[in-house]
């Protein structure tokens, strides 16, 4: 348990100091993608000696479950945000954006700290502790990497309260249902379907 902690450790730690140094512009584009999960995926392989595929629940026998359970729960995401936007929200929804916002909000972010947060630390922990706390303890790191970029957003006080209740429920919801599914597919989905959402609902207040 005190190996895996530190080494659950040592690579969060890296990990939010690549956060850190984009958010302040230090580093260069694409430093995210490879400072994040290139680290952690060569000491699977090459520290652990882990079969990549079957340790990040990526084998192809699964993908098709790991969809299934990604799309559908992303579709009921989807009717529920955008039934709250028309019903309470004021504002335009955009759901046409830039290809860049595509591949970096919502298909790079979402993969990259899926493979990061469940596929290396929840898997780590889930090995030492029961999952529960796994989970608990992933779900407050996960918001917790997330402070220094709301903090250079501007979004300070109850605002950045509320978004760390958000986001920390839909942590404990990506790993229970990658817990349930086998399938890291599932929250990279449906991670990807709340950051796309996010982009529609920018524009709009909220009553």
């Amino acid at each position: 348990m005190r190996q895996v902690g530190i080494e659950c450790i040592a690579m969060y730690a890296w990990v939010y100091l690549v956060v850190w140094a984009n958010v302040q512009g230090i580093v260069v584009y694409g430093s995210f993608v490879i400072g994040t999960i290139l680290p952690a995926l060569l000491y699977l392989h090459y520290v652990d000696r882990k079969n990549l595929c079957e340790y990040l629940q990526m084998r192809m026998d699964k993908w098709l479950c790991g969809i299934s359970w990604g799309v559908g729960f992303s579709l009921l995401f989807t009717g529920v945000s955008l039934t709250k936007a028309m019903l309470i929200g004021e504002g335009r929804l955009g759901f046409f954006w830039p290809v860049d916002y595509w591949l970096n909000s919502v298909i790079a972010a979402s993969a990259v700290e899926e493979l990061f947060f469940r596929g290396f630390l929840l898997n780590k922990l889930a090995g030492s502790v029961s999952f529960c706390n796994a989970n608990f303890v992933v779900s407050i790191m996960f918001i917790v990497i997330h402070i220094p970029v709301w903090a250079a957003d501007g979004i300070l006080g109850w605002d950045m309260l509320n978004n760390a209740i958000y986001i920390g429920t839909l942590s404990g919801i990506f790993g229970y249902l990658y817990y349930r599914t086998q399938s890291l597919w599932t929250p990279v989905i449906l991670h990807a379907t709340n950051n796309y959402l996010t982009l529609v609902t920018i524009g709009m207040v909220y009553k």
